[in-house]
């Protein structure tokens, strides 16, 4: 993995290349000005080329930048802390709506996709993780009955553990207001109880045998503990979902990248910035759960 410095110069370079583009359309607008002075008709065709570079060489390296210094900066956060990691802009698979509906956290809206702007897939500790900054459409019911629409946006990360916990529970941050009662009673999902649940988590789990669930929900030893510190660390709302050897973590309205501002020059501290520190506590979590 490349180092933060030799990561930075890369990213200079495109933003100085960007910069380079601009002074060339403001050269050739600069340009059809002088030329409309004296010769109207004829600065239509050096307008016509700065729109031209505009659209094909500038724009592009607008996107270009922010693609790279993001790029970058996802090499020097969460994923300098996953092994073999793969970085993908848009489009990545390791996270799919299938996926997202059996984890059963929120209201997915039928046959709607994922968006996954930002993906970085690896190994922790030998456990495959994916983390991505995720958008779902929801389908929520609002008191009078009737439903509606709206989106939430999130990390999303989800781990394949070692082996089978042996619970099928759901952990919702009281705070959350993603979904209502009825919804997750939908999916066979009651509230149980749980000495090691953070009082600021609802436990669910699924119905055994003729409505029933358990009297006591076991958690992997250790998991409350690394779920209040997870908690305290974020600024958002957590929700898991723990079936066998599946684990998701949403943490709500936090991105693993930031917005990129094109009009300032970059520092070195663009590439390095971590904008999701509490990833730390998010492996520490898979930890918990795979009893490492």
């Amino acid at each position: 993995m490349a180092s933060v410095k030799s990561s930075f110069e890369e990213v200079k370079a495109a933003y100085q290349k960007m910069r380079t583009n601009l002074l060339i359309v403001l050269l050739i607008m600069l340009a059809a000005l002088i030329v409309g002075w004296f010769w109207r008709r004829l600065s239509l065709i050096p307008t016509a080329a700065a729109a031209i570079v505009w659209l094909k060489v500038y724009r592009p390296s607008v996107k270009a930048y922010a693609r790279l210094l993001t790029e970058k900066n996802l090499e020097q956060t969460v994923g300098r802390r996953l092994y073999g990691s793969k970085i993908t802009e848009k489009g990545g698979t390791a996270l799919t709506a299938a996926m997202v509906r059996d984890a059963e956290l929120i209201p997915v809206l039928d046959k709607a996709e994922i968006l996954c702007l930002w993906q970085t897939d690896g190994t922790w500790r030998r456990i495959p993780v994916v983390t991505c900054d995720a958008t779902a459409p929801l389908s929520l019911t609002r008191p009078d009955g009737k439903k509606s629409g709206t989106y939430q946006s999130g990390v999303w990360t989800r781990a394949e553990l070692p082996q089978d916990t042996g619970a099928d529970v759901r952990l919702i941050d009281r705070g959350a207001s993603l979904a209502d009662d009825a919804w997750y009673a939908a999916q066979g999902l009651k509230e149980a109880a749980s000495g090691d649940v953070p009082e600021e988590f609802v436990l669910l789990a699924k119905e055994q045998g003729a409505g029933e669930v358990p009297a006591d929900a076991a958690l992997p030893k250790g998991f409350g503990e690394a779920l209040r510190a997870l908690k305290e660390k974020t600024s958002g709302n957590v929700l898991v979902s723990l079936r066998g050897k599946e684990l998701n973590i949403l943490v709500t309205d936090r991105f693993i990248t930031y917005r990129i501002r094109t009009n300032v020059p970059p520092v070195e501290g663009a590439v390095s910035y971590d904008p999701f520190p509490e990833y730390e506590q998010v492996l520490k979590l898979i930890e918990a759960a795979a009893g490492i």
